[in-house]
């Protein structure tokens, strides 16, 4: 059985490790553009949009994502329209 590794260890662990380039695209920029969107929309900002240039699987999630925000947006201003008759 290891030992478990001390704090030290753990902090030049992490210290090779390099952040992900977000500047090329590619799946883990997509994936942290989804994760950003999500965020938003679950703070209630329904306004944000996928970008609708990206094909294959990533286009039709971004498109899928589109349509239940835009679902989600409309239905937010109804339930609005409600609250302010009753």
């Amino acid at each position: 059985m290891q030992p478990l590794p001390d704090e030290a260890d753990l902090k030049q662990d992490r210290s090779i490790e390099t952040p992900p380039d977000l500047s090329t695209p590619g799946p883990r920029s997509y994936l942290h553009s989804l994760l950003s969107a999500l965020q938003l929309i679950r703070d209630g900002d329904f306004s944000v949009r996928m970008a609708g240039d990206s094909v294959g699987i990533e286009g039709k999630i971004a498109d899928t994502f589109n349509e239940i925000v835009s679902a989600n947006q409309q239905m937010a201003k109804q339930l609005e329209l409600i609250g302010q008759v009753v």
